[in-house]
């Protein structure tokens, strides 16, 4: 499994698994693992309480397309071997618990998948299943929020994989045009408190609010921008022209 290498900082993006088609997924991955540190691949699912309206969009639009796990990891175990960098399932746990976590796990390692980012499940509810995934080799992503305590985040810390996940808001995930909006100061506690590297996502949506996070956070983490692209693209090809030029112009 491919880690991130925090020697260095990290960006990261999100693309919602079948849109514009589970071939687009596969051509971004290859293309976009050139020009970022890991890719969040989100799974599809119709009650998406922690994503704003557009990443809500691009999962409805996928669900109609009849796009679930099973077609996500056939896809993604086709270009396991060309895959260079970690890609990280984000999906709520409802379609994991009906697949079965063993099933998932198998799954998972065979299409190369290097962790689970699972918003809906905290650490108190779901600590052996965090668990089954380290110990059979894929990263437990957890979240930590802007009121998170000391203790909590040293419990979070101490179950989660390779780096915590900092949510820099409250709500949904979405753009935020004013990069000064996003608070440093519990980020930089939240750094304190553990030895964890820090990922910060949420409301990622220009190089300026990048630049913001990075100087404190050792990645970024960006969605709602590049779905936004992909939702407005004429055609697929469109989509993966407007997507790699946001991305080259976030890190310059």
């Amino acid at each position: 499994m491919h880690r991130l290498d925090f020697s260095h900082k990290n960006l990261l993006v999100y693309l919602t698994a079948g849109i514009p088609s589970l071939d687009f997924l596969q051509e971004a991955i290859l293309k976009l693992q050139t020009m970022v540190d890991a890719i969040e691949i989100g799974v599809p699912y119709s009650d998406p309480v922690a994503d704003g309206p557009i990443i809500a969009r691009a999962s409805q639009l996928a669900l109609e397309k009849g796009v679930n796990l099973d077609h996500i990891f056939s896809s993604l175990k086709e270009i396991a071997s060309e895959v260079k960098i970690p890609l990280y399932l984000m999906s709520y746990y409802a379609p994991i618990y009906a697949d079965g976590k063993e099933s998932f796990i198998d799954k998972a390692l065979q299409s190369g998948v290097s962790g689970a980012i699972i918003p809906d499940l905290n650490v108190d509810e779901g600590r052996d299943f965090y668990t089954m995934l380290s110990q059979n080799g894929l990263d437990p992503v957890l979240l930590v929020f802007p009121n998170t305590k000391s203790e909590r985040v040293k419990e979070i810390a101490s179950v989660a994989g390779d780096f915590l996940y900092y949510v820099n808001f409250f709500g949904t995930t979405g753009e935020r045009k004013d990069a000064s909006a996003f608070s440093l100061d519990h980020l930089r506690d939240v750094k304190k408190w553990s030895s964890k590297p820090v990922c910060a996502g949420f409301g990622v949506s220009d190089r300026e609010g990048y630049e913001r996070l990075i100087k404190v956070a050792d990645g970024v983490i960006i969605g709602s921008a590049v779905m936004r692209r992909v939702l407005e693209a004429l055609n697929p090809q469109d989509a993966l022209d407007h997507v790699t030029a946001f991305v080259q112009g976030i890190r310059g």
